[in-house]
């Protein structure tokens, strides 16, 4: 298992990783320092409350998701080969028996037991043991996407239409013309959180879809990947395009040994 990841903390970096993790401080700043002080007193401390919450919890469960380690942990046991078992599983890369339902991940360069896919926005594979951590993040996402889509239409219709004097506000505050550059910060953002509203959403459709048929994503690849005679076999590349390595074909780089 050497220059194994062992979870999305590890150098270096994905790009998607950087990405999502810059939009979301970004919206955090657009939001506290744009959105909520255009408002009224206690529609701040409302706004303030449900997205601060939703976020807090989203942050918490997406570095959880992040730091985890969903390796097979048959290979931390060490376990020998013992060619005096009926049945055993066996990855040539890791040097090590695993488990019959592990996949190699060639990004990370590990087993990951139930392999799903490789994430790339929390650069870490998803697994048995994280499963429900990413859900959870799915689910926490669409939330604090949601909520700022509200907030962020709201608050650019009021600006629009000059309600309670808002425009007069926002230029005495930030200066000449800020109101201007404020909508479009604001609509730019709105653009962007449509955009991974729905790509979020769909991914969350997807894998009920998935849950509700007992498959992985990995699963769902491997069964619709069109077949040929010139088809790779010893690795399929997941929707996230990480390659990964089959369990039970014999006579590649992860295969079975039959007593």
């Amino acid at each position: 298992m050497e220059n194994s990841r062992k979870s999305g903390l590890d150098c270096p970096p994905h790009p998607y990783q950087i990405f999502t993790w810059l939009y979301n401080f970004a919206s955090i700043f657009v939001f506290y320092f744009f959105i909520v002080p255009s408002q009224p007193y206690l529609i701040q401390i409302l706004m303030s409350s449900l997205f601060g919450l939703s976020q807090l919890l989203l942050l918490f469960y997406a570095f959880l998701l992040t730091k985890s380690n969903p390796t097979d942990p048959i290979l931390y046991k060490k376990k020998k080969i013992n060619l005096d078992e009926t049945y055993i599983t066996f990855c040539s890369l890791c040097y090590s028996e695993v488990s019959p339902d592990s996949k190699h991940c060639m990004k990370c360069n590990r087993c990951v037991h139930k392999f799903d896919h490789h994430c790339k926005f929390v650069n870490n594979c998803i697994g048995k043991s994280n499963y429900n951590l990413f859900l959870k993040t799915a689910i926490l996402m669409e939330m604090v996407e949601t909520i700022f889509l509200v907030c962020c239409t709201y608050t650019i219709y009021n600006w629009s239409a000059d309600l309670n004097g808002l425009k007069e506000k926002i230029n005495q505050d930030y200066g000449e013309n800020a109101d201007v550059v404020l909508i479009a910060i604001c609509s730019a953002f709105e653009f962007l959180t449509i955009a991974i509203l729905f790509a979020n959403g769909y991914l969350l459709l997807f894998h009920i879809w998935l849950i509700k048929h007992k498959m992985t994503t990995y699963d769902f690849i491997s069964k619709n990947k069109p077949k040929s005679s010139s088809m790779d076999l010893t690795s399929i590349t997941d929707s996230f395009g990480a390659k990964v390595t089959p369990t039970v074909l014999i006579g590649l780089p992860q295969f079975t040994v039959n007593k």
